[in-house]
């Protein structure tokens, strides 16, 4: 039997060594705590910084063949010009805008030409652009019990689209030429947008652009058929998909009202 006194000392060294145990566990604790935050916040520098490797542009994107194109344009030609236009040979048709005119040329007609906006646009390096067809289906046959089947498979065959070339001639004077301060990027982007528009939309609606550019319609006109494909929402929320393989393009006559109620007059740029 242990004495009352006996017991009450070993439950004292009992909570004594408790009591070590957690002072013991708070202090690793605390070490733990003190070694994390000595450690650096980034990874040291040791050696010399090596700047970001920017990807040059190569091409006509680069600078020097668009200061090159534009001091041709502009008629100031030396050994520096003919060193840069590498791209483009005078043999082939001159030498070919740089990158960034020609995205500005392309946006402008975008936003010129309506019909842009709305139809499918294929950019071809040769001119041509083929699209392979089914030109007849295969047929199926009702046959007996373990009779030969007979074959009958699809023929194919092929489109070909080619592009047309349009053309037009820009006259500005030597002495706007050499004026430093005529924008001649903007003013040859503006005009080709304007030309190359108009006839853009003559072509599609089968007008007329007189001499000075302006697109004449009459009743007569009779644009040529195309292809058109639209989405319509029915009431279960899905959509119908429609076909219509020969339609003709015309400008609107009359206005017309959309879902949310908004009217569109006949002269709006785009639906």
């Amino acid at each position: 039997m242990v004495s009352a006194e006996d017991n009450a000392t070993y439950e004292k060294m009992e909570a004594d060594v408790v009591a070590l145990g957690k002072e013991i566990e708070r202090l690793e604790r605390q070490a733990a705590i003190d070694r994390e935050m000595d450690q650096p916040t980034s990874t040291p520098l040791v050696s010399r910084p090596v700047p970001a490797t920017v990807e040059r542009k190569q091409g006509r994107a680069t600078d020097e063949y668009k200061k090159a194109f534009w001091n041709q344009m502009r008629g100031r030609v030396n050994r520096e010009v003919y060193n840069a236009l590498q791209v483009g040979e005078l043999s082939e048709g001159g030498y070919t805008v740089p990158d960034e005119f020609e995205k500005q040329l392309i946006e402008g007609l975008e936003d010129e030409n309506i019909m842009r906006g709305l139809v499918h646009i294929i950019r071809t390096g040769s001119g041509e652009h083929k699209i392979p067809i089914v030109a007849s289906h295969g047929t199926g046959s009702w046959v007996e019990e373990e009779q030969q089947i007979p074959e009958s498979d699809d023929a194919f065959s092929q489109v070909t689209l080619t592009a047309h070339k349009f053309a037009t001639m820009i006259r500005i004077s030597r002495e706007l030429l050499n004026d430093s301060a005529f924008d001649l990027a903007a003013y040859i982007a503006h005009e080709f947008v304007r030309r190359a528009g108009a006839a853009e939309e003559a072509a599609i609606f089968a007008n007329v652009v007189d001499d000075n550019g302006v697109l004449i319609r009459t009743a007569q006109d009779k644009p040529p058929y195309f292809a058109i494909g639209f989405k319509s929402e029915k009431s279960d929320g899905k959509f119908r998909y429609v076909w219509l393989y020969k339609v003709r393009a015309k400008p609107l006559t009359e206005n017309f009202a959309t879902k949310e109620g908004k009217e569109w007059p006949r002269d709006a740029p785009a639906l």
